[in-house]
This record gives C-alpha cells, sequence and structure tokens, in this order.
C-alpha cells in the first residue's frame, strides 16, 4: 500500500493542463433539510520541474564494480528514484496538513466561545485528551463519520499519524495488521494496517517527537473534488568530468494540487495523551 496512492494519479506529457471534476454544493432549505446541488468545475495546472543528483567518484565506483560486482550506475539511479518518492509524500502530506487546518479552523470558529478564547491562547491548545487507546479509536471514526455527511461520499479512509500515536492505535482490539511482510523503506510514509478493516493507518517516519496531529482524509476518486498528483515525464543524464568522476542527474516534473471543497475530505485531530489540565476544563475546552 503506497501512501501516494490517496490521491487520484493522472499522467500528463504536456506542461499544462486542465482538470474537470464533480463540486458538491451543501444547502439547507427553508424547512431545515439538507439538499446539495452538483457542479462542473475546472482547473488548470501547470508542471513544475524537479531535479535531484548524486556524484560518483570514479575511484569507488571502479573499486566496489571489481571488488564486490556493484554497479554504481544502476544503484545510485534507484536511490535518487526512492528520493523522488519520499519528496512526493513529503508534498503530499504537506498539501493534507494544510486542508485539515482549514477544516479544524471552521469548526473551532463555529463558537462563539471558541472565537473568543483564540484572542488570547494558542488554536493548539485545543487538543483532544485521553487516557485509553478506546478513546482515540472512538474519536477518529466519529471524525471519518463526518466526512460523509460533509461530502456525501463515504466516510474518511485513512489517517496519518506520527510513531508516538500508532502505537496507541495499534493497541486496539479494531486494529488488524497489514498481511504483507515487504520490509519498509526508511524514511517513508509506512502503511502498517487497518482500523475496523475499512480505515488504512499510515505512519510518517519523517515526523518529529512533539507532532500531535492525527490527519483523517478521504482517498480522492475520478472527477471527484480532491487532491490529484500529476505526474509528467522523467529523464536521467550522465555527465563525465574530466576527472572520470560521473554525475547522475533525474529530472521530473509533477505537480499536486487541490480542487474546490476538498478540505471537507480532511480532518485533523490535535492529540495529548494526558489528562485535560483542570484550567481547561474550567473554560469548558475539550
Amino acid at each position: 500500500m503506497n501512501f501516494s496512492n490517496t490521491a487520484f494519479k493522472i499522467s500528463n506529457s504536456n506542461s499544462t493542463g486542465s482538470l474537470f471534476y464533480l463540486y458538491v454544493k451543501m444547502r439547507t432549505n427553508k424547512y431545515g433539510f439538507g439538499t446539495f446541488e452538483l457542479e462542473t468545475k475546472q482547473k488548470n495546472y501547470e508542471l513544475e520541474s524537479y531535479r535531484v543528483s548524486s556524484n560518483l567518484h570514479r575511484e569507488i565506483s571502479s573499486d566496489l564494480n571489481f571488488l564486490h560486482g556493484i554497479d554504481m550506475n544502476e544503484m545510485m539511479v534507484s536511490t535518487l528514484e526512492n528520493e523522488v518518492k519520499l519528496e512526493n509524500q513529503r508534498l503530499l502530506l504537506s498539501k493534507y496538513y494544510f486542508l485539515s487546518d482549514i477544516t479544524r479552523d471552521n469548526e473551532l470558529r463555529k463558537s462563539i466561545w471558541n472565537r473568543f478564547l483564540l484572542r488570547f491562547i494558542p488554536e493548539s491548545y485545543f487538543s483532544f485528551h485521553f487516557e485509553y487507546c478506546n478513546e482515540i479509536i472512538k474519536k477518529i471514526l466519529l471524525k471519518s463519520n463526518y466526512i460523509d455527511r460533509k461530502t456525501r461520499n463515504g466516510d474518511g479512509n485513512f489517517i496519518v499519524c506520527p510513531p508516538k500515536y500508532s502505537t496507541y492505535i495499534m493497541e486496539s482490539d479494531s486494529f488488524v495488521y497489514k498481511q504483507t511482510k515487504e520490509v519498509s523503506e526508511p524514511g517513508h510514509i509506512d502503511f502498517i494496517g487497518t482500523l475496523g478493516d475499512r480505515i488504512q493507518v499510515f505512519v510518517d517516519r519523517n515526523s518529529q517527537y512533539t507532532e500531535d496531529r492525527i490527519i483523517i482524509g478521504k482517498t480522492t476518486k475520478d472527477q471527484k473534488s480532491g487532491v490529484y498528483f500529476i505526474q509528467g515525464d522523467k529523464s536521467t543524464e550522465e555527465f563525465t568530468d574530466t576527472s572520470g568522476d560521473k554525475k547522475i542527474t533525474l529530472t521530473y516534473r509533477q505537480c499536486i494540487i487541490s480542487t474546490e471543497g476538498a478540505e471537507n475530505s480532511f480532518d485533523v485531530i490535535r492529540v495529548s495523551d494526558s489528562k485535560r489540565p483542570f484550567w481547561k476544563k474550567l473554560l469548558f475546552i475539550k
């Protein structure tokens, strides 16, 4: 299971393009019943160019090939490809954080009391406090169901959490480990299992120990509002200087875009694995 597959992938050999998708507009009629309208939207995009490169010293390359039979050219190209995958995951996760923070901010400010408190205390203090793993699982399921209510396209079906809180999730009886035994690549966002056999659980290995955010999202489907990952062409260039040292450069084009209403498919929980402080109880901060 690849984390990048949570966004809908499109291949495009051109530098620019247009994306057509359906946008669901939620309304409430005069009787208080919820209604929604489907609109066809268009979004233009332009691919950005990226490069990753590495230098190969002639002596090291020849020694490894002669002594150990290692093809350094092939090894370095594979390493650069892995670096591209890692950077794609970082960019995608950054986009998810941005969208989920929009949702969280909108939800916090619905309350007049919260809007008053946010003038004096940072938003990060509005954290979810839990003592047992079942409490955080219940919170994740509630957020997942809330995504379905906003999008009418189904529940949130994946989460991304830091390693610190993945241990709490794995303690739950509803957690099922992944069946495959492939070795995780260093630095990648790993798929470790599912919650209730329907929510995929990913762990961000690069997150800081102080990271307290758990992202809940819904994977984007074709022609739906969400996050799209557009891939362009890749090319590998090799250059050898006068000393015999070689430089390998991998050039690729891509972009990650979010459509209108994409934030409705994402939410975030700011977590604290401790009891709620007494001053928060006094101020009715959950």
